[in-house]
Parts: structure tokens; sequence; C-alpha cells
């Protein structure tokens, strides 16, 4: 798993060094800024994600809702609960 992350992360690098030389200087500048910002929001979002999992023992065998009202919970009302049992723990 660490190496295709890597080559993935190598792999990035690469064609943002090549677009800087092929393009003009502000636009060689914003093809390498969007990649950058879009790999730290994926890994921002996933380690965010990840952690509220932990904290809030949503791996557990006991059910932290009740399927009645994880049912009628919004994606973000579920959030929101689940962040605040993780704070509250």
């Amino acid at each position: 798993a660490r190496l295709v992350i890597t080559s993935i992360y190598l792999f990035a690098g690469w064609l943002m060094m090549f677009m800087a030389i092929l393009l003009p200087d502000i636009w060689a500048f914003v093809v390498a800024l969007v990649p950058v910002v879009l790999i730290g929001y994926i890994v921002g979002l996933y380690s965010i994600l990840g952690r509220l999992i932990i904290y809030s023992k949503g791996m557990r065998h006991r059910e932290i809702f009740t399927e009645d009202v994880h049912n009628t919970m919004t994606p973000r009302r579920l959030s929101e609960e689940l962040a605040k049992k993780a704070l509250s723990q």
C-alpha cells in the first residue's frame, strides 16, 4: 500500500514539474497548485473521517444508533451526532 501511495505522489510531482517546463509561468503555477490542493483535500478528508470513526467507536459490534434513528437522519445530522459522541467520550 505504501509503495502505491508513494508512486502516485511521485507521479503527480513528476507531472507537475513536466507541466512547469511546458507552460508559461502563471499557468504552470495554476496547474501545479490544483493537484496539490486536491491531494491535500483528499488526505485531510479521509484522515478526519477515520479519526471520527475511531473516536466515536463506530467499528464496535454494538450499534451506535438504532435502525429507526439511523434511517431518519440526514448525512449531515449523522456526522454531527457522531462528532458529539466522539467529543463526549
